[in-house]
């Protein structure tokens, strides 16, 4: 028996009801059963951190490495981002290196700063040159906006250098290197030096070029070739391959080289797009065991330099993988330049060669304050004076050829 109050107008709410009921539950269901993916959250930001880090060896006060570490999944640029050193009993902030061009650091790989002059038996990323103390001291690594992103103190500490208490002070040979370490990575971070510092006694530094850590399956290489020795005016090949190490076939690789601005590209083949000084080339396909080659033509200004081909890889847009090259360091100092060009060089010692013009009333070059007009093909003339020692081949004669590799100081006429 329905009671009379669910006659009418309640019968139908209630009826109402119900329906919004079987509604609500078909909807909720075509939700569950969706094939669009859910909504993620942006993924974590990875910090870059000091991982390990050298301060001299027996006998050898100089040899000092800084090394990098970039913890996450995304390749990092340290343009903007600087490394700072404090000692232990001073308040000022010694700048250690300033990453003022595009600097990348691959995923889960390292960057590493060598101290100029020294040779750790892999090439440099970048070299420094402050010194760093033994007993004491620490390093402050900031971020392009100039906050801090990482700190590390050892022995007796700098305040503002320090994360919770310091890592125990250098010891000839031995190196600091954050855990878990070696193949493992460098990705322990409590906040505390002491606690994430070790002392290693058989350092391992790493640069751009060198593994991931932990290990991650790269199945392509990529590798550089070029002269062993450049002279300043010389046009060269240089020569970019990638490799498939793998039993697969690989789709669609991409390359970037960066070329170093003191060079100018001469010749690029067709299937390669420069943009601010990046060479940009796509693989379409790889077959097995297989490998690619392009090579691009490259001038040398007229003027000695050093330089280093960096920061260029192969990546797999398939599962996201990196192989980096090793730095390449290249340094231009030998071979004669023409007096035209040298002319322009103002302030710079440089080596020419052509037909010198001397005074003859018995003098010879190298004595006194003589003085010679030297010119060449290029048409260019200059009063030069040597800055070593030597002589030409001829005396007493008016056009006399010089002595090959003569340094001389260029200056206006």
């Amino acid at each position: 028996m329905i009671h009379e109050s669910l006659r009418g107008d309640g019968m139908q709410n209630i009826i109402r009801f119900l329906i919004g009921l079987i509604l609500l539950g078909l909807l909720a269901g075509c939700s569950v059963s969706s094939s669009e993916p859910p909504t993620l959250e942006p993924s974590a930001t990875y910090p870059i951190l000091i991982s390990e880090v050298m301060a001299g060896k027996q006998g050898n006060n100089n040899y000092e490495f800084i090394e990098l570490y970039n913890p996450g999944d995304d390749l990092i640029d340290l343009q903007g981002w600087s490394l700072w050193y404090r000692l232990a009993t001073s308040e000022d902030d010694l700048p250690v290196y300033s990453w003022e061009t595009r600097s990348l650091i691959p995923p889960h790989g390292h960057y590493l700063l060598v101290r100029s002059g020294e040779d750790l038996g892999l090439p440099a990323d970048a070299f420094f040159t402050q010194g760093l103390n033994t007993s004491g001291g620490g390093l402050n690594l900031r971020n392009a906006s100039g906050s801090t992103a990482d700190r590390l103190g050892w022995g007796t500490a700098p305040e503002g250098f320090i994360e919770g208490v310091a890592a125990p002070k250098f010891q000839n040979d031995y190196s600091l290197e954050r855990k878990p370490g070696g193949d493992a990575g460098n990705q322990i971070d409590t906040e505390t030096n002491e606690t994430d510092f070790l002392l290693r006694s058989s350092p391992s530094p790493q640069n751009t070029g060198s593994a991931a850590a932990p290990a991650i399956d790269v199945p392509f290489q990529i590798a550089l070739s070029l002269p062993d020795s450049l002279q300043p005016g010389e046009r060269f090949p240089l020569a970019l391959t990638v490799r498939n190490n793998s039993t697969q076939p690989i789709s669609n690789l991409g390359v970037e080289f960066p070329i170093p601005s003191e060079f100018t590209v001469i010749e690029s083949p067709s299937n390669v797009t420069l943009s601010e000084n990046i060479a940009v080339w796509t693989v379409s396909e790889l077959s097995p065991s297989a490998e690619e080659m392009i090579q691009i033509t490259l001038e040398v200004p007229w003027i000695y330099f050093t330089t280093a081909f960096r920061n260029y890889y192969a990546h797999s847009s398939a599962d996201g993988t990196y192989a980096f090259g090793e730095p390449y360091w290249i340094t231009v100092s030998t071979g004669s330049i023409p007096i035209g060009v040298a002319r322009s060089l103002i302030g710079s010692v440089v080596t020419i060669e052509g037909v010198a013009t001397m005074y003859t009333g018995g003098y010879y070059a190298g004595g006194g304050n003589v003085k010679f007009y030297l010119e060449d093909e290029s048409g260019g003339g200059a009063d030069l004076r040597p800055v070593r020692r030597g002589r030409p081949r001829c005396r007493y004669r008016r056009n006399c050829t010089s002595s090959r590799g003569y340094d001389a100081l260029s200056r206006r006429r």
